[in-house]
């Protein structure tokens, strides 16, 4: 009976890890370190995003949302790509002074440096809405006018989910 036991757990086991043993990948070329590979999420959303697919995972959430044609998919995924590369220079500047504001605060840094530091990032936070504003009027351009109805109910719901997460955090904080 013990035995039967110990082997319907060995089978038990084997069949939850075998499929996940076919899915391990090398972590990086001559590795013999090994992960299991992760599907990407079928839904909008940022679990499992890689950093440099954004643009693609965007043009895909408004396909599925809006119903867009193929003309305007493409179109869409065209406007998308070149604002990342406008974009860019603006997000690795304020990447860098992001990392020197951890940097400040991680050595302890007076209340004047780091209101100093928050003041370089302030013109380029500004910067960088307008241009994802100017982005999103493209987009927009593109759009039927009910798939503009549609685009400003999922922002309205957005925002909702936002205002609510920060109602619990001040909720949690007090």
């Amino acid at each position: 009976m013990k035995s039967r036991i110990i082997f319907s757990s060995i089978i038990l086991a084997a069949s939850v890890l075998l499929p996940l043993a076919s899915q391990a990948v090398p972590l990086n070329s001559g590795s013999k370190d090994f992960r299991v590979a992760q599907e990407e999420p079928q839904s909008g959303g940022f679990q499992g995003r890689k950093k440099g697919n954004r643009g693609r995972n965007k043009a895909q959430w408004l396909k599925q949302q809006l119903n867009l044609t193929p003309a305007q998919e493409e179109t869409i995924q065209g406007i998308i790509e070149a604002s990342k590369q406008e974009m860019l220079p603006l997000m690795q500047q304020m990447r860098a002074l992001k990392q020197e504001l951890r940097q400040l605060k991680a050595n302890n840094a007076s209340e004047a440096e780091i209101q100093a530091k928050l003041e370089e990032i302030k013109p380029l936070r500004s910067q960088f809405k307008q241009q994802r504003q100017a982005m999103m009027a493209k987009i927009r351009a593109e759009l039927t006018p009910e798939q503009q109805q549609k685009l400003d109910e999922l922002k309205q719901q957005r925002q909702q989910r936002r205002d609510n997460r920060s109602k619990r955090f001040n909720r949690q904080a007090s």
